[in-house]
Formats: C-alpha cells, structure tokens, sequence
C-alpha cells in the first residue's frame, strides 16, 4: 500500500494531539516530521502486508488521555521509580 499526503496529515495530527509531536513546530521540524512519519507508515504498511490475515485490533484511549509513556525531552525527563 502507498502511503499518501493525506495519510501522512492524520498521523501527524494524531500525533501532536496525543503529545508525541511539538504542537508549535517551525517548518522545517514540520517537514522533518511529515518524513519521519511517512517511513513510520511505510514499515507498518510493508509488515501488515507481510503478516496479512494476522491482524491486530487497534487500542482506543479516551480523548486526552496521556500515553501509558513518556519519552524524555527539555521539559520533562523519564524519571525512575
């Protein structure tokens, strides 16, 4: 399956909405996410169709509701319990 601009748009929304991605990129980040989300897609897409009829059900989580992970960056750092 080819990935397409539009698919590219939605994962990165997606993204910034969950708090995986900056919401006040500059372009130049812009461009640098829209890339690195086009491979992410690719490999997904080139895997599915390697393990096709083997199909795994998406995980749905409520509207702002923070990932089960945080990757550390400048504001906030992984901490260990």
């Amino acid at each position: 399956m080819k990935v397409t601009d539009d698919m590219v748009q939605v994962a990165v929304k997606k993204a910034v909405e969950a708090g995986l991605l900056p919401r006040d990129a500059r372009h130049d980040q812009t461009r640098f996410y829209d890339g690195l989300m086009e491979l992410i897609l690719q490999a997904a897409f080139e895997l599915a169709e390697e393990d096709e009829g083997e199909v795994m059900p998406p995980v749905f989580h409520s509207p702002g509701m923070a990932p089960n992970f945080m990757l550390p960056n400048s504001r906030t750092q992984a901490r260990r319990p």
